[in-house]
């Protein structure tokens, strides 16, 4: 299942605590690097919607730490974004992957 552009950028804070040696994250901690990194506003709840449905989804695992939830990714986010690139060249690009490495060195900012 794929996730939405949102849930992307919730998972994107999670890899990063992750790869800093955080395996748990809670949700102020969510909101905060969101909000700083991804040049977005969000309030608590809005970033608690998503971590909700990346957990339905089983991108992430919810555990109760006192009176908080704490989050641990459960996906790998190479894997992740092999699964898009191979999303993408079968869609677009019908598996031709010469074709998808065209488009990519088309690419100029």
């Amino acid at each position: 299942m794929k996730m939405s552009r949102g849930e992307e950028k919730v998972m994107r804070v999670i890899w990063c605590f992750e790869e800093k040696g955080e395996e748990l994250v809670n949700l102020t901690k969510v909101v905060e690097q969101v909000n700083l990194t991804c040049e977005t506003q969000w309030k608590s709840q809005t970033a608690s919607t998503y971590l909700t449905h990346l957990t339905q989804k089983g991108y992430l695992d919810m555990r109760r730490g006192g009176r908080s939830f704490y989050f641990k990714s459960l996906i790998n986010k190479n894997d992740y974004i092999e699964s898009l690139f191979r999303d993408i060249a079968n869609f677009w690009f019908n598996r031709d992957l010469t074709a998808l490495h065209a488009a990519i060195d088309g690419w100029e900012d």
